[in-house]
């Protein structure tokens, strides 16, 4: 009895050391398969379109990717190519003077979310273009008439004075450095703005490239930044918007002159 007592134990030693190994073995198996696991593959897509031609775009501050301002004067245009702002140039009271002189224009101003309080900003424009074309260029031209009085007045006109955009500087949401350079040019500093109505270029993309998808900005300021709109300006006007007010027109006092300009953007050909 002692011998198959121990030939007993022997057995269930041997069969208990055959379950340990095959319980070892099924969790490392299952131990592999919960750490390689299993791949599932979803799908995302979207394709765009072209807002309609009375799709109307928000001006940004010059120099931001998406920061939203209102500007309370000026105009803009609606459609895919669209200026968001181009600005009033008001030179307020000019002494006058038998020789030629040139007033500075006051500031626009803004406001935002963050910004309650009307504040000032250098003069500028801004095209937007969302037609979606990767080659697809544009360009800039602003007219502009003799500054003359009302009708009332007699019209009371100065034939040679004009507005002249004496400094400039480029801005875009998405290119920045030589990228810009390379896309966007045209605007030439002390650029004289004719009061016959013709048409002066003052901003235009180089033949083959496209801004598309992005705002492009002309600041009429040649120290603007975001961190200072008015380029160190501390009267409250813009050395980079000036009336050149020729000697020999004749100015009475006490009379508005007022001057129309004419701002068009057009799809390059």
């Amino acid at each position: 009895m002692k011998r198959g007592q121990e030939k007993m134990k022997k057995t269930t030693i041997s069969v208990s050391l055959v379950l340990s190994g095959l319980l070892l073995s099924v969790g490392a198996l299952n131990a592999q398969a919960a750490a390689v696991g299993e791949n599932a593959s979803t799908t995302g897509r979207v394709d765009f379109e072209v807002a309609g031609p009375g799709s109307i775009g928000n001006v940004i501050k010059p120099d931001t990717e998406e920061e939203q301002i209102v500007v309370p004067g000026g105009d803009f245009t609606t459609g895919p190519l669209r200026l968001t702002h181009v600005p009033d140039f008001d030179f307020t009271t000019m002494e006058i003077a038998s020789e030629t002189v040139f007033g500075k224009a006051a500031f626009e101003t803004y406001t935002s979310k963050t910004v309650t309080e009307a504040e000032n900003i250098a003069h500028f424009a801004q095209v937007e273009d969302v037609r979606g074309g990767t080659a697809d260029g544009w360009t800039l031209h602003v007219s502009a008439t003799p500054f003359k009085t009302s009708s009332a007045d007699g019209d009371l006109v100065l034939d040679k004075s004009a507005i002249v955009l004496t400094e400039g500087q480029i801005f875009n949401t998405r290119h920045t450095g030589t990228n810009l350079t390379s896309r966007v040019d045209g605007f030439s500093a002390d650029t004289l703005i004719t009061n016959d109505n013709q048409d002066v270029q003052i901003l235009k993309t180089i033949s083959g490239q496209s801004t598309n998808s992005t705002k492009t900005s002309l600041v009429f300021n040649n120290a603007y930044s975001q961190s200072d709109l008015v380029g160190g300006a501390t009267d409250g006007y813009n050395s980079g918007v000036q009336l050149k007010a020729v000697g020999s027109d004749e100015k009475v006092k006490d009379k508005e002159y007022t001057a129309t300009l004419t701002w068009t953007l057009a799809a390059a050909l």
